[in-house]
This record gives structure tokens, sequence and C-alpha cells, in this order.
């Protein structure tokens, strides 16, 4: 075979006392196999080259078999390292589109644990609008924030989500100044899954405006209403 000549000539040439081939033969069931010859240089004449050579020849098949499954299986893991890499990569754009959409939507969202009212997460907007940065939120229970939101009410709430799913309805949250802004909550229940507690996710509204609105419109009709008697009197 190509590989054991070359092995032998090299080994000649250089001088070296033995050398190491591995190469395929065809055995005497028409198959190829591989085997491995370690041949030793026993005898040279006067000019050092090579008369006599004893040479040790093993059946390596098992081995080669086992290289070449080793390989598939290397190769294989290449290939899924390399898919489950580019599904890491995608889940992480796909997570840096959310997190940018729920910063840009112009309302404040709110996680909490169900059971203790403690803010586990909040987006951009949801801190700004009261005066927090996001990391002095997360230090933060619901009842910090909202004067309604003590232990009973708090347990209520709970109670009316697990049941209903979702809650809407108007609250105020304290700033971190001392102000109260006027809100509309809505509110829905996650149920706890794997190692996550039971959650509550709650939508804000900065409704100041609107109720400024409000207040502006009662006060114009009382108004009216005072106009129309006291023009009822002079009459």
């Amino acid at each position: 075979q190509p590989e054991f000549v070359s092995a032998y000539a090299a080994a000649i040439q250089s001088g070296a006392p033995g050398f190491d081939s591995e190469y395929r033969v065809k055995l005497a069931s028409g198959d190829w196999g591989w085997v491995q010859t370690h041949g030793t240089i026993v005898e040279r004449d006067s000019n050092g080259q090579a008369r006599r050579a004893l040479g040790i020849t093993m059946n390596i098949a098992a081995r080669k078999q086992g290289e070449a499954e080793l390989a598939q299986y290397r190769d294989h893991l290449e290939t899924l390292v390399s898919e489950r890499s580019a599904a890491l990569q995608a889940a992480h754009n796909k997570l840096l589109d959310t997190q940018f959409a729920m910063n840009g939507v112009g309302i404040g969202i709110r996680w909490s644990e169900a059971a203790t009212g403690r803010i586990i997460d909040a987006n951009n907007f949801a801190a700004e609008m009261l005066g927090y940065t996001p990391e002095e939120l997360l230090r933060l229970r619901v009842s910090d924030i909202d004067p309604h939101a003590d232990q009973k009410e708090h347990g209520r709430i709970v109670a009316q989500l697990r049941r209903k799913g979702y809650l809407r309805m108007e609250s105020t949250n304290r700033s971190k100044s001392g102000a109260l802004i006027p809100v509309e909550l809505t509110l829905h229940y996650l149920p706890a899954m794997n190692e996550l507690p039971e959650r509550v996710i709650a939508f804000l509204v900065d409704i100041s405006q609107r109720k400024a609105a409000e207040a502006a419109l009662v006060a114009a009709k009382e108004a009216a209403e005072a106009a129309n008697l006291a023009k009822s009197a002079f009459l």
C-alpha cells in the first residue's frame, strides 16, 4: 500500500530505526479493512541502506470505526451547537425588540409577586412616571407606591384576580417626591410556573389630564347651575 511504502522509504532515507504506518488492506472476505504496521530496521549494509526489516501488523478496524463514529458525533454536536447558538441569538434579538417596545409604548408595565406584592420587574416608563430608576423601583412593594394597596386590600384584589384573571380599576400612585398621581390599572394574574411564583402584571396609565378635565367639567357644570339659580332668584 502507498502509505506503508512511504513510511518504509522515509525510514530508510532518514536512517530511523523504525517506521509506523496505517493503511487499508483487502480482506479474504473481499471487504477492505484497516491495519497498522510497526516496523523495525534489523539490518543495514555498509552504506546504511536497510537490508531487512521486521514488522508487526495489527487489525485496527474497531479503532477506526470508533474514530469515525466519534468524528460523526463531533460533527453532529457542532451542528447542534451552531443551531442552538442561532436560536439563542434569535431569541435575544426578539427579547431586545420586546424590551424596546415595552419601554417605548408609553404605558407603565409592572410585575409583582402575588403573595407579597414585591415588585420584581418594571419597564422604564413605569419607573420614570413615578420619578424612580428601574433599580430603585425593584426595591419596593406595591403598598409603598399605592396608598390603597394595604395588606388586606392587596389580598382581596389577588383573590379576585385568581377567580377572574384580570381587573380594571382606578387608583393613585405615590411618586418618589410624595406627589399622588391618578392612574388607571389593568391587572392580569399569572399562575406559578416552574420556579416562578404567582405574579400580577399591571399596566398603568397616568390619567392626571383626564382627571383634571373631569374636575374642570364638574366645576363648569356647578358654575352653570349656580348661575341658573341666581338668574331664577333675580327674576
